[in-house]
């Protein structure tokens, strides 16, 4: 098996869509919106002008739209305390079709904090019905347990996924100037894993996967992973070689952030029940 290096270094939730041509229009209407995040240690300029830029979206879908919890109530009693506390899922009434123009810009607080400001205008359409809930996880150890957000350099890396319906599972990751591919891994069948309904599915820890685990040169780095999930197959986007100046690991083919955002965005029309989760991790160095 072989050895393959991931640098975590962005973060993603997108919105971003272009409609492809249809013979029936779809009524779209027009949103803006601006909104604003902290830049924090291990983030990127371009990671905080993307993360904000999705943040305006979804803040110009909601005011449009609305946002609707779905799921129900999940009841939750601490048995030490005997405290209840109730977690719902919603989502956003809308989906993002076009954009018109997008700026950002620094701005600092009255404590001096450096933010990522930006300013988003584009047409949306509304959707009827709420995305797939499905559950994508990153892991230190091949056992759903060992759910983590925080690695240190070297440490093992898997997904556990599990879907409420059958369909076709894709991972990625954003890295500063461009997206790894992680599934489907080289050497493997389709563009996408396909997956059973209520399956419990440890994503890269079956024998033909490569062995991915965290690795950064940075004290800290801050990453998303990606993952895609729709009851429809779905094509994964035209990838590059590994870069050849790494010398000790073979690394995911690639794609830039510009091909990947307009990749996902073609999915997201062709396919309204495609969902994606983005998790945000950090690795540390030591």
């Amino acid at each position: 098996m072989r050895n393959i290096s991931i640098a975590f270094l962005s973060f993603l939730f997108t919105f971003s869509i272009c409609l492809p041509s249809q013979a029936q229009k779809v009524k779209t209407v027009k949103v803006e919106a601006t909104e604003q995040i902290e830049i924090e240690d291990g983030m990127t300029l371009e990671e905080a002008q993307y993360l904000a830029l999705i943040k305006a979206k979804e803040k110009a879908l909601e005011d449009v739209f609305g946002r609707d919890i779905y799921q129900g109530n999940v009841m939750t009693i601490d048995e030490q305390s005997g405290e209840i506390t109730s977690v719902s899922e919603s989502y956003v009434k809308g989906s993002w079709v076009s954009t018109t123009s997008e700026t950002c810009q620094k701005v600092f607080d009255s404590k001096n904090n450096v933010w990522m400001r930006c300013s988003v205008k584009g047409r949306a359409k509304a959707i009827t019905k709420p995305p797939i809930y499905f559950i994508a996880e990153p892991l230190d150890c091949p056992d759903k347990r060992c759910k983590t957000s925080a690695f240190l350099n070297d440490e093992d890396f898997f997904v556990y996924f599990r879907s409420p319906v059958k369909g076709f599972v894709a991972a990625y990751l954003m890295m500063e100037d461009q997206v790894q591919c992680l599934l489907p891994y080289d050497g493997m069948e389709g563009s996408s894993k396909p997956v059973e309904a209520d399956a419990e599915y440890v994503l890269f820890s079956d024998n033909n996967a490569p062995d991915y685990f965290m690795f950064t040169e940075k004290n800290m780095e801050t990453v998303l992973l990606i993952v895609i999930f729709s009851p429809n197959d779905f094509s994964k986007p035209i990838l590059n070689e590994d870069n050849p100046e790494s010398d000790h690991y073979e690394l995911p083919k690639q794609l830039s952030i510009e091909d990947f955002q307009k990749w996902l965005g073609r999915q997201r029309a062709a396919y309204e029940d495609l969902a994606v989760k983005n998790t945000v991790v950090t690795i540390n160095k030591n």
